[in-house]
């Protein structure tokens, strides 16, 4: 940052954990006595997106959460935190040590314990999802060799990963490939936002609808305001057969949200090769989000569609009335 070992005792700070209740306590929150530059170091882990099992849509939302707080249960984000910190005339730089992939199924390339037990070593200890340690995997001939430390570490290329023989489980996400996500070090230069801005998100939607033919599930999501200005907002569900299944207009202030339910109903008709029928059977519904702007005209909301699969039980009996009506003239 170009200060001198003098100059840092004055004017650079770290913050570690600064979001957390001891970190605001000792700064008193509105953070008065801030230095020139300020590292504010958050706590959000890469543990928890290995032991995510969701898709990258709902891990955003629990990352967003933790950004955002919850203010019914009292938690300040990441955000709130930064709003109390951060001035007009402040500069932001927005970083992070580095990202994941999600390791799908059809991405893996098993690698056999005998390799590893060749090597001298077990299969957790030598096969890491994204890099294989001591031995060259056969399965992957071009994985790229690094040496860290004493060890020799091979990694695996854009999406593909290493699955231990006969093991069915791994993490949904891991890193220690070679892709930009993993090796890239993300940055942002970022500054306050002043000026009037209309913008409303969805969030909290859920991956997945299930249901029981014919039952009626519940779809719960949230219409919030991430504008700093009123808005007035629009919401639509409508499933695969074309049919509005919720409509909802109202106004929301800065930093507010609307939490809403839609009532899915779960209908199945099967074709005659007991297959679902895709003109009488719900397999998704839409989301879509309007807002007004500044000038009070509606426009479409920033990813304001969002498409959510429906998986339905079917009953496990069923009568084929149409079979019956041969015996009416009879």
């Amino acid at each position: 940052m170009g200060l001198t070992a003098q100059e840092a005792k004055t004017k650079l700070r770290y913050v570690a954990g600064a979001d957390t209740t001891k970190a605001r306590k000792k700064l008193g929150f509105a953070d008065k006595e801030a230095p020139l530059l300020n590292v504010l170091i958050y706590p959000i882990s890469d543990e928890e997106a290995h032991n995510f099992d969701g898709d990258l849509a709902s891990l955003n939302n629990v990352i967003r959460t933790k950004m955002l707080g919850d203010k019914s249960a009292g938690i300040r984000g990441i955000l709130d935190d930064l709003l109390k910190r951060i001035g007009p005339d402040d500069v932001v730089v927005l970083s992070s040590d580095h990202g994941f992939k999600e390791l799908l199924q059809g991405d893996g390339v098993a690698v056999a314990e005998a390799e590893a037990k060749s090597a001298g070593m077990t299969m957790e200890e030598s096969i890491r999802w994204r890099y294989v340690e001591g031995f060259a995997p056969a399965a992957m001939p071009d994985a790229v060799k690094i040496a860290v430390g004493s060890q020799d570490v091979w990694m695996a290329l854009g999406r593909r990963w290493f699955m231990r023989e006969g093991t069915k489980t791994a993490p949904r996400y891991s890193h220690g490939g070679l892709s930009l996500a993993e090796a890239v070090v993300p940055g942002v230069v970022l500054r306050r936002v002043t000026e009037k801005t209309a913008r409303a998100e969805l969030l909290d939607l859920p991956t997945v609808l299930q249901a029981e033919e014919d039952a009626v599930a519940e779809l719960p999501f949230t219409v919030r305001n991430t504008g700093n200005c009123d808005i007035e907002f629009d919401v639509r569900v409508i499933n695969n057969l074309g049919q509005e299944l919720f409509q909802q207009q109202a106004k929301l202030a800065p930093a507010t949200t609307a939490k809403l339910t839609a009532s899915v109903t779960a209908r199945y008709r099967e074709t005659p090769a007991r297959e679902p029928d895709p003109a009488a059977t719900v397999s998704a519904v839409t989301l879509r989000l309007r807002h007004t702007n500044l000038n009070g005209t509606w426009q479409e909301a920033l990813d304001g569609r969002a498409s959510i699969p429906v998986k339905i039980k079917p009953k496990a009996v069923k009568f084929d009335t149409d079979a019956l009506k041969g015996f009416d003239d009879v």
